[in-house]
């Protein structure tokens, strides 16, 4: 008995350092509890979603060992695989990461960052339109959703008047969302609404004045503005196609951070905490 009070005293030290910001110690707490209490349920689930920022593959290792230990129990399993996905994806095992996300939504339908994650698993695959109907179930709950179902209507399908719906739902949800902000104003280039078009990207390099890509293509659409002025009769093609560039900025869904793989830092940085923050503090 004294065992498993001490394991959850220590596990209780964890959460505490943790809402302190003192993630590194926490860890080390929810390890300590765990080696009292092996299949203690908060520590489990604590110690992995930890894990996924640590940068260590072999605590990642074994963080994957102990969520085994609930999967086993039949705890929490939508948790528990949602979990073991993030993990994957720190190791960059996309295809375990997929099929992870896949029977967390097999357990819980309405499981959002199991829908956003799965769905940023596939577009970073190459397969846009099957992300897409995922992103749909998000019925608008989720910004970088919105972000992402938008940023795949305009690149990929084309369909710049969906795109359009995507950044104005953002927008009336945040409207200084300078990602959003600038691919509408993208948007609206594409749809030929130039003094539109004009109007926002004045408005984003109002809010984001540092941003040179804003600068640029406001200087685009000015530019066009006048050729066709200049002569309205004649069917000037544009010159240049916003986000056309998958090496641009204004492709990037969110601002991205550094992870141990770059081209995943959207989807690692950014959304874990969305999904399972309340799992931190169980």
């Amino acid at each position: 008995m004294y065992g498993i009070a001490n394991g959850k005293a220590r596990e209780a030290m964890g959460v505490l350092l943790l809402e302190q910001g003192k993630s590194h110690q926490a860890l080390a707490r929810f390890d300590q509890a765990l080696q009292v209490d092996p299949e203690h349920e908060k520590s489990l689930l604590n110690y992995a979603i930890l894990t996924q920022d640590s940068g260590d593959s072999s605590l990642r290792r074994l963080a994957h060992e102990r969520l085994q230990v609930l999967l086993n129990k039949g705890r929490q399993p939508e948790r528990t695989y949602f979990n073991m996905g993030m993990l994957a994806m720190q190791d960059r095992d996309t295809a375990s990461a997929e099929n992870y996300f896949r029977k967390a939504l097999q357990l819980r339908t309405d499981f959002d960052a199991a829908l956003f994650n799965l769905a940023l698993v596939l577009h970073e695959t190459r397969r846009p339109l099957e992300a897409v109907p995922y992103l749909q179930r998000l019925k608008n709950r989720h910004l970088k959703g919105l972000v992402l179902l938008g940023n795949i209507y305009f690149n990929d399908l084309k369909n710049y008047s969906a795109a359009q719906q995507c950044y104005e739902l953002i927008l009336k949800k945040d409207p200084n969302h300078i990602p959003a902000l600038h691919n509408l104003c993208a948007a609206l280039f594409q749809l030929d609404q130039l003094e539109a078009a004009e109007s926002c990207l004045l408005r984003a390099k109002k809010l984001a004045p540092q941003e040179r890509y804003i600068d640029h293509h406001l200087k685009l659409v000015q530019q066009r503005r006048k050729k066709l002025a200049s002569n309205p009769l004649k069917d000037i093609a544009p010159e240049t196609v916003f986000c056309a560039d998958s090496k641009s900025n204004c492709n990037e869904p969110m601002e991205t951070g550094k992870t141990e793989n770059p081209k995943l830092a959207f989807f690692l940085e950014k959304d874990r905490q969305f999904g399972d923050k309340d799992d931190v503090k169980l």
